[in-house]
């Protein structure tokens, strides 16, 4: 599995745990706050042996990973496009991409693009949260930022 734009690793500890001892978690950020963060979060939750943890960028820091079952993008900002294209090379027949977008422009291009190479069984699921605030006249409930999840499945 290749988590790209790791962020703080909640992701990539999640998904160490879920391959266990059988497959490995390649987990990148060009960030290097985010880098020690998933380095803390993986450490804490003892997945060490079960994570490769890398400061890069994408689409760039994907070329020298391995062939992976699954991907996820988290966001992609405007090298989305070139970074789809880069992980439809690495995701190998049957292999799922997810990708979390926060912005609409992100959910359309990531879209378009796994049309493009022929994806199939694209979903897409707006997920939001909302918190509740206390008024006078009761609680109100305040929206928070949603997020589009798109996936899909190559052949």
């Amino acid at each position: 599995m290749i988590d790209v734009g790791c962020g703080t690793g909640g992701l990539t500890v999640e998904a160490a745990i879920q391959v266990g001892t059988k497959g490995k978690v390649y987990a990148i950020d060009e960030d290097p706050v985010a880098v020690d963060l998933t380095k803390s979060n993986v450490g804490k939750f003892g997945v060490e042996n079960t994570t490769i943890i890398t400061r890069g960028k994408a689409p760039e820091a994907l070329l020298t990973l391995p062939s992976a079952d699954a991907v996820f993008i988290g966001g992609g900002g405007l090298a989305l496009r070139a970074t789809i294209q880069t992980v439809h090379y690495k995701l190998k027949t049957g292999g799922r991409i997810v990708i979390n977008a926060i912005l609409l422009e992100t959910a359309t291009t990531a879209i378009a693009e796994l049309r493009a190479l022929g994806y199939r069984d694209i979903d897409v699921a707006d997920i939001s949260v909302a918190k509740g605030k206390q008024i006078n006249s009761g609680t109100m409930m305040m929206a928070r930022n949603p997020v589009t999840i798109v996936s899909a499945t190559k052949l």
